[in-house]
């Protein structure tokens, strides 16, 4: 019997494609709005589903097409046969987004293109024969081992999210392996995932708009490397309160959860990942004290600048909340930033600097000149400052307690 010349199978966990997915979001939220997604069935169903959350697109429909028919009788290879139609929808697809996991040999996408011809194209995956057809792809960042999975189809870093999803990429130099083998393979890798994801932090964070103590461990984390699950809770809506309630017994976000153990409040969370992770506080004794110090003190302190100018990242109240209070605050902040080492306070980002955030973000909200120019340039040039709020910046609920000045 003839052997299959070439055949080769890679697992893209759910983690990777969840990351794709959301940088692939990146992408396209800036090309939108969008009217709705038809997902290409079935690869796309997933990556339409992510990237409909992510960009908060409510209409979803599919369209249905098979390229692809069954190897030898017994045998789990696909081959490539007749394309149909199983099912369209209406309209030339102007203003929609048509999702689809993986463009092959192009020969799906091109007739979902016959269909849809005004529709934009977007896929996670591309091999070199399909790349010239979609619209938008997610690429690498830089080639990496397996993450440049082979002929040409692209990943990166990768969010946890369990589980796996089958891509299969052919190769002429490769013999046939078995099914049993592959799947073995699979079973094993997803087992290791598993036991990766139970040690694996997880932060349960708030409405980025208006959260502050959620920024906190969370940007700390972002910049100093730490892997970490998010999990957001928008506040002050039917169930949120429950809902923390099950994770943490002081009702409020954050919340760390790691192995067994359970922390609540920002400070503590830092105290509690500085055992775990170098570099949370600086390494020389003395600047660890100071910057212990001035974290103690932003964590009890500056009640009035929280009350007359609370974090509001997609509004600009200018000259808006400055009693003598608050200018006394704020004088005090000036004084603790001027002494700043560079780039940040101690040098090398730490957790004073995660401490003092969101006063840079209040500070940017109410347009707040601060004497030290450079440290409040530097704080808001990090991509995890950028991320957070871009992220803000596409949440869609308004809490009226947090708008004094609307």
């Amino acid at each position: 019997m003839a052997g299959i010349p070439y055949e080769d199978e890679i697992i893209i966990s759910w983690v990777e494609l969840h990351r794709d997915a959301r940088y692939l979001s990146e992408k396209l939220h800036a090309k939108g709005p969008w009217k709705g997604i038809i997902a290409v069935t079935r690869g796309g169903l997933v990556p339409a589903a992510l990237v409909a959350r992510e960009l908060d697109i409510r209409l979803i429909d599919t369209i249905c097409i098979t390229s692809y028919g069954a190897g030898e009788a017994g045998g789990a290879a696909q081959v490539q046969s007749g394309v149909r139609v199983l099912k369209g929808v209406s309209g030339d697809g102007e203003g929609y987004l048509m999702i689809d996991d993986l463009v092959d040999t192009g020969r799906t996408a091109q007739l979902a293109r016959q269909l849809l011809p005004k529709a934009h194209f977007a896929t996670l995956y591309a091999k070199p024969a399909g790349r010239p057809i979609v619209d938008a792809l997610r690429q690498a960042r830089r080639p990496a081992d397996r993450r440049q999975l082979r002929q040409g189809i692209q990943a990166d870093e990768v969010d946890p999210f369990p589980l796996g999803h089958r891509v299969q990429v052919r190769h002429p130099d490769q013999g046939r392996r078995t099914r049993c083998s592959r799947a073995l393979e699979a079973r094993e890798a997803i087992r290791q995932r598993i036991a990766e994801l139970r040690n694996m932090l997880l932060l349960l964070v708030g409405n980025k708009n208006y959260s502050s103590w959620s920024l906190r461990p969370w940007i700390a984390m972002k910049v100093l490397g730490i892997p970490f699950q998010e999990k957001r809770i928008p506040l002050y809506v039917p169930g949120a309160k429950e809902e923390i309630l099950r994770h943490s017994p002081g009702g409020k976000v954050p919340v760390l959860i790691h192995e067994k153990n359970t922390i609540w409040d920002s400070l503590a969370i830092l105290e509690y990942l500085a055992e775990l992770h170098p570099g949370i506080w600086p390494a020389e004794r003395a600047a660890r004290a100071q910057a212990r110090s001035v974290s103690a003190e932003m964590h009890s302190g500056f009640p009035h600048l929280r009350n007359h100018m609370s974090m509001n990242i997609r509004k600009r109240f200018p000259g808006k909340g400055r009693n003598a209070e608050v200018l006394a605050e704020i004088k005090r902040i000036n004084e603790m930033w001027s002494s700043a080492k560079e780039p940040f306070l101690f040098g090398d980002f730490c957790a004073a600097d995660a401490m003092y955030a969101p006063v840079v973000l209040r500070f940017r909200t109410y347009e707040v000149e601060p004497e030290n120019r450079k440290y409040y340039d530097a704080m808001l040039a990090l991509p995890a400052m950028k991320e957070w709020i871009a992220a803000a910046e596409r949440e869609t609920e308004t809490l009226p307690q947090f708008e004094p000045y609307a």
